[in-house]
């Protein structure tokens, strides 16, 4: 049978996101021990009650954590853009020049596009360095991270060296703190 320690050690330690939160200090450890608790449950084949996991986690340190991405994040910069708003379109030719971004889906365009009028979504862009065009795992990384908090971005978009996280304006200050915190925190 296995221990509920190791598990909770095994399941950390697999998760690049839950290691880097617990050893940056940043960690919400009760939302982390609920997000867990299946896994947990089901590793060791028992109930296991939330404090004896939080115990668990507040004891943890991992030994190393793959860095990469976090390198590629903290080399980057950061910006926050308002008054964009969302159109759908039925061809190409109804979009304006005003669009940032295009999508076709189910037959239809949709676009985020700049707006004087409205003020419904912010544009939170990442820009990373150069060299990180290939890198992989850099927004699923964003993504889980924001997750932990309860963030839900709208739509995020790798283009090459960018992210853009569209974002509702009531959203965008609280996911830019989240992120400065992972890009700028000495302690990660």
């Amino acid at each position: 049978m296995v221990k509920v320690t190791d598990s909770i050690n095994v399941i950390v330690r697999e998760n690049l996101i839950y290691s880097l939160m617990i050893n940056s200090g940043l960690a919400n450890y009760t939302s982390l021990a609920r997000k867990i608790q299946n896994q947990v449950e089901f590793v060791t084949g028992k109930k296991v009650k939330i404090n004896t996991i939080v115990k668990t986690l507040t004891s943890y340190r991992s030994k190393e954590v793959d860095s990469n991405a976090i390198e590629i994040l903290k080399k980057s910069n950061l910006s926050v853009e308002y008054k964009y708003t969302e159109g759908y379109f039925d061809s190409m030719k109804e979009v304006g020049d005003n669009a940032m971004l295009v999508v076709r889906e189910a037959g239809r365009y949709k676009c985020i596009m700049k707006s004087d009028d409205t003020n419904d979504l912010a544009m939170i862009r990442i820009i990373l360095p150069s060299e990180s065009a290939g890198e992989p795992g850099i927004t699923l990384l964003l993504t889980e991270y924001l997750n932990i908090f309860g963030i839900d971005v709208k739509n995020i978009y790798r283009l090459d060296t960018e992210i853009w996280l569209i974002v509702n304006v009531d959203q965008a200050g609280q996911i830019t703190d989240r992120i400065s915190k992972l890009l700028y925190s000495s302690e990660m």
